[in-house]
């Protein structure tokens, strides 16, 4: 079988080994937990490969990158660049597929779905990529090592405190409008982003890798490998839906929690009675985070859901108790299933304006407000006529 030369660099180091295309192709697939180095990267390979004893994936590759030309073609991975560049008459690297997973011994027959995120770039030519790369490089390492969370979540409640006091209208405008000030408004501590585009930016990529990863644990029969606390992915990654969610719930119940406190100083809080809403702000953020819901989230925490998400490990639900209709024959045979039952919030209760909804743009959103009012009324037409 026809074998690529392979080349991998972070960082720190380069190496480089002859592989065949279809242990290139698990390599690329691993991207999709977006390793920054190549002990990151051994980690997420493991959703491909089963991890065997002793030395690691990468243990005998040889130091150092080759680029001569070898049997069907060279190829590099930089993972501080996010490029992967080749030559090969055989192996064309993807940036979405399937691969066949290994279960330490040989291919198994068993497919499984990966999505390399659109920040990676793909070139089919070996020519001048070390100056792409260190250009691109030099890109990520401006955006990189920057935690969002903590602005979004370290200055909300100052903001909400202070706009409490000033805010005009009824309780439910003022909620509304107080909301949709925090989330449009640009911010230097965002690198001039509002918190929205921050939100959004990494949301359908994260969710498609939650996606596949469910596939996998459907299709292997056990859980998945999940992002290291430490890494990278997990400490300065975007965020999905379910923490979009319960991002925008938390904010709703600080603001009633801000609405209920608010006393008799009103509009002319003095600075200590703005100290003190700060601090309620912050006791009732941290509760609301580490209670457990009982009937949205069965019994988890919305900082334990917010944690698997950013891990990138499905919710399962064991127990099968999650709006399950014991006259449902559908029902009755996914609790026959010895598969597991993964669950996901969809957001159906959030405010239907612009700056609550998941669109990038408010053109996006105002087509899909078109198509709903379409619908509407091509379906009180078709009642009309019954």
């Amino acid at each position: 079988m026809s074998t690529i030369m392979l080349n991998l660099r972070d960082p720190c180091r380069a190496i480089h080994q002859p592989v065949r295309g279809s242990t290139a192709a698990r390599i690329v697939a691993a991207l999709s937990a977006e390793p920054d180095t190549i002990a990151a990267l051994q980690a997420a390979l493991a959703r491909f490969v089963r991890p065997g004893g002793g030395a690691g994936f990468f243990e005998d590759w040889v130091d150092g990158l080759c680029q001569e030309p070898w049997d069907a073609g060279t190829v590099v991975i930089d993972l501080s660049a996010r490029l992967v560049a080749g030559e090969s008459a055989t192996f064309r690297p993807a940036r979405r597929g399937r691969v066949e997973y290994d279960d330490g011994t040989a291919a198994t027959d068993v497919w499984l779905r990966y999505a390399v995120p659109n920040a990676w770039m793909f070139s089919p030519s070996m020519g001048d990529w070390e100056r792409r790369a260190e250009r691109r490089r030099r890109v990520f390492e401006s955006q990189s090592r920057w935690d969002p969370r903590e602005v979004l979540y370290g200055e909300l409640c100052p903001f909400l405190a202070e706009q409490l006091q000033s805010a005009d209208g009824t309780v439910d405008e003022r909620t509304r409008a107080i909301h949709a000030r925090w989330l449009l408004t640009a911010r230097h501590d965002l690198q001039g982003r509002s918190p929205r585009e921050v939100l959004l930016v990494k949301r359908e990529a994260i969710d498609r890798d939650l996606i596949h990863q469910a596939g996998h644990w459907s299709e292997l029969g056990t859980c998945p490998p999940g992002l290291n606390r430490q890494s990278a992915a997990y400490r300065f990654g975007g965020f999905g839906t379910h923490e979009n969610i319960l991002y925008y719930e938390l904010i709703r119940h600080l603001l009633e929690v801000g609405f209920n406190d608010l006393d008799h100083h009103g509009r002319c809080a003095r600075d200590a009675d703005l100290a003190r809403a700060i601090d309620r702000l912050e006791r009732g953020k941290q509760d609301w985070l580490h209670t457990p819901q009982s009937e949205e989230l069965i019994g988890h925490t919305p900082a334990q859901i917010i944690h698997r998400e950013r891990a990138r490990l499905p919710n399962v639900d064991v127990e099968h108790s999650h709006a399950f209709d014991d006259a449902c024959p559908l029902c009755q045979l996914l609790d026959q299933s010895d598969r597991p039952v993964f669950w996901y919030l969809d957001g159906c209760q959030l405010d239907e304006a612009f700056p609550f909804s998941f669109h990038p743009t408010r053109e996006e959103w105002e087509i899909e407000q078109q198509e709903w009012e379409s619908i509407r009324l091509a379906w009180n037409e078709a009642c009309g006529k019954r």
